[in-house]
């Protein structure tokens, strides 16, 4: 089965589809669930998913050039080599995102408009956060390998138990967000102090 173009979806269940290679136009999705979905370097074009959810789905390689995606709650789902710049955002209100136990890797979120996502117990790793807002955003648990972080605004965003990032506290606004102990001692690094034990 695959998903055609130029439809409109509301509050369908999609399960177990193999959309590799694919390319879907111009469909907006309301309301619909998506489990154990492959979208392996799928293009997504000028699509709209609205308060949609994915179970354990594959974007790897995936292209999102010009769609939209408000209120989406991914989770235990896979996003490798994904450039989110490509997709739309500059038009209206777009509900915060939800990324949950899944896995980020080699993906850009370069200058985008983030606050208040959530990244909840998932691996982020080599993402680029760089110049982008992510005000009162939550990365929870999550482990923050090699991501970049500059010129990012992360006011009132909450690190707890996140860990492995590399946050320098003179390049990027921090005012307000909460770190946990000892990976908090990172924020010391691009200090010019010495740190003893006594």
């Amino acid at each position: 089965m695959t998903i055609p173009s130029h439809h409109l979806f509301e509050d369908e269940r999609f399960r177990g589809l193999s959309l590799v290679e694919t390319t879907v136009e111009e469909s907006t999705f309301d309301g619909c669930s998506f489990s154990d979905v492959a979208f392996v370097e799928c293009a997504l074009t000028s699509c709209r998913f609205i308060d949609c959810t994915f179970l354990r789905c594959d974007f790897s390689m995936t292209s999102v050039e010009g769609s939209r995606f408000s209120g989406a709650s991914f989770q235990e789902s896979r996003f490798m080599a994904l450039d989110w710049t490509k997709a739309q955002w500059k038009a209206g209100f777009v509900a915060p995102l939800s990324f949950e136990r899944c896995m980020l890797k080699h993906v850009t979120f370069l200058g985008l408009e983030m606050e208040a996502w959530r990244f909840i117990d998932s691996e982020v790793i080599d993402v680029d956060f760089r110049e982008g807002c992510l005000r009162r955003a939550d990365f929870s648990g999550t482990d923050l390998r090699e991501s970049l972080f500059h010129h990012t605004d992360l006011r009132e965003a909450d690190f707890s138990k996140a860990r492995n990032y590399r946050i320098a506290a003179s390049e990027n606004d921090v005012a307000g967000a909460r770190f946990s102990l000892p990976e908090a001692m990172s924020l010391l690094y691009d200090l010019e102090i010495i740190l003893t034990d006594r």
